[in-house]
């Protein structure tokens, strides 16, 4: 009896650490603050119910509309952008054209790893309008971060410029796991190099498309320093025409409007998980195929 109850106590020491972290900095916060949206709350003082009007007044507020027109805008971009760069570079390394792959690998990785905020200054430079790296190099003065039709390719193309790398790696360990015997059998029948990733590859590589595209449309919806940082400035963020829909949040932090900031942030969470439900019917169909 008493190893028996060993035996059951054990295995919940060793997770009572993460437990514990979990219950008081996730799991603990994400209850609060899914009660403080019902409420009026300045960070100070009382709290007063308000029900639905923190979630009624951000849908009915005009920037809480063009913020989600501008994240699903960066959504498409980026998504379309880095997926099939990311699987067209996998497949280049994973390939013999390519000798050093290590390097190769190492080398597209290095932005995912470099600080967001210094590599978002850093492009920035390159792309201002008088003085940027590209405009000098040209003898131009494109605004890329000045015009409303520019703005936002220039935050896509610094956001797929962090991500490629990561989900190349992604896309080479998918590649990986295609036998090579399948692949030579279909040679030997005389088909293509363009028809054995059509009809071979893509196919058995779903999963790992699936993977990346949800995963990739998660981290879009929660974008937040490259347009506040490439188009913002010292003392103001993103203008409304390019701010994303996470600066509800923290703009309302900043206004001392918790309850709204708080309601923003599980709007945010409901498009997460509508995301994440479409992601488990792929699989599952997948799984069923």
């Amino acid at each position: 009896m008493k190893n028996k109850m060993k035996n059951q106590i054990v295995p919940w020491l060793f997770l009572a650490p993460f437990l514990s972290v979990y219950l008081c900095f996730f799991l603990g916060p994400a209850l609060y603050s899914f009660c403080l949206s019902f409420m009026k709350y300045k960070g100070y003082g009382a709290k007063s119910f308000v029900g639905l009007g923190n979630y009624t007044k951000l849908l009915n507020y005009p920037v809480f509309w063009s913020s989600l027109k501008n994240t699903l805008f960066y959504l498409m971009g980026h998504v379309v952008l880095v997926v099939v760069l990311s699987f067209l570079l996998a497949v280049l390394i994973k390939s013999k054209v390519i000798k050093q792959k290590s390097l190769f690998k190492v080398g597209f990785f290095v932005p995912q790893i470099t600080a967001s905020v210094a590599a978002i200054m850093i492009w920035k430079v390159v792309l201002g309008t008088r003085a940027g790296v590209i405009n000098t190099l040209l003898g131009t003065q494109i605004p890329f971060l000045e015009s409303l039709s520019l703005m936002k390719w220039s935050v896509i193309l610094v956001m797929a410029w962090r991500s490629i790398g990561w989900y190349m790696v992604i896309f080479f360990a998918g590649l990986s796991t295609v036998s090579e015997e399948v692949i030579e059998a279909a040679e030997i029948d005389g088909a293509t190099g363009f028809q054995r990733m059509v009809k071979i590859i893509i196919p058995l590589m779903k999963p790992t498309f699936v993977f990346v595209l949800f995963n990739c449309c998660v981290t879009t919806f929660k974008v937040y320093n490259e347009p506040n940082l490439l188009i913002g400035n010292a003392n103001s963020a993103a203008p409304t025409s390019v701010a994303p829909i996470m600066n509800l949040v923290s703009n309302n932090i900043k206004n001392g409007n918790f309850g709204t900031a708080a309601a923003a942030g599980w709007l945010i969470f409901l498009f997460i998980m509508i995301i994440s439900g479409i992601q488990a019917v792929i699989l599952r169909e997948n799984k069923e195929d």
